[in-house]
């Protein structure tokens, strides 16, 4: 089974918060569902921008999209010259 790092996987990390979160008021952890939608929001937010951070399009040394990335969603016959 592969590793699963918080820098490479922060969605998985999210889900297994707030499924804490979740089994913890579920068994008598006292929080008002204010506090647990702050919660949840707070570990949403960290999750986004760690996910920022490890998530770009490639570019090349110029700041320009690589040549696969410019083609991406267009038909075949339009990128053969």
């Amino acid at each position: 089974m592969a590793s699963i790092s918080f820098s490479r996987e922060p969605a998985v990390w999210i889900a297994v918060i707030k499924a804490a979160v979740y089994m913890g008021t579920l068994f008598g952890l006292k929080v008002t569902p204010v506090q647990l939608a702050g919660i949840i929001t707070f570990c949403e937010t960290l999750g986004a921008v760690v996910q920022r951070q490890v998530s770009f399009a490639p570019v090349n040394k110029d700041g320009l999209p690589l040549e696969a990335v410019k083609y991406v969603g267009t038909p075949l016959e339009a990128v053969k010259k």
